[in-house]
């Protein structure tokens, strides 16, 4: 993790601690990356990626 990465990463988690929500350590670090380089994020997991303000959170359909 570079120092915008690892900047970002602190910037998120203090906002996720001041209203008391927890996520994945994994997807901390996806959020991160995302929002660092500004992509999109395409996901199946919507609920959890939607708690990080700043990131752009789109659908996948499964083919099950």
């Amino acid at each position: 993790m570079k120092t915008e990465e690892a900047r970002i990463y602190a910037k998120i988690i203090d906002n996720l601690r001041k209203e008391k929500i927890t996520i994945d350590t994994n997807d901390m670090i996806i959020d991160t990356t995302a929002i660092t380089h500004c992509y999109p994020l395409f996901t199946l997991n919507v609920k959890d990626f939607k708690k990080v303000q700043g990131i752009e959170v789109l659908t996948v359909s499964s083919k099950d």
